[in-house]
């Protein structure tokens, strides 16, 4: 999880304190971590968005899904630990929904 924080959530998130963190914006950092370019290894590829295939969409939305379940998990333990107050408006920030399962071929 250090290694998608660092990556993914940090750098979009990391200088906000917790009590000013935001449904808007935990939902629009979310749409943005769909709609970014593909992360392989050290470098970022360059593509157009909009040439995608339904299945490269679906896996960068379940991505940006998984990524939110960390984000929501540890803010979540940061409550728990007393260290964020409720109302916790992470909570309110659902993920994507899926189309078609993965590996279901339609």
């Amino acid at each position: 999880m250090t290694q998608v924080a660092n990556a993914l959530i940090l750098p979009a998130l990391g200088a906000l304190e917790v009590s000013k963190l935001t449904a808007s914006k935990i939902k629009a950092w979310h749409a943005a971590l769909a709609d970014a370019p593909r992360r392989t290894g050290r470098k970022i590829e360059d593509e157009d968005p909009k040439a995608l295939t339904e299945d490269q969409n679906r896996a960068r939305k379940d991505t940006a899904n998984r990524v939110l379940t960390n984000l929501k998990a540890a803010l979540n333990h940061s409550l728990a630990a007393g260290k964020a107050r409720e109302p916790a408006p992470w909570r309110l920030v659902s993920p994507s929904r899926k189309r078609h399962p993965a590996g279901s071929g339609t």
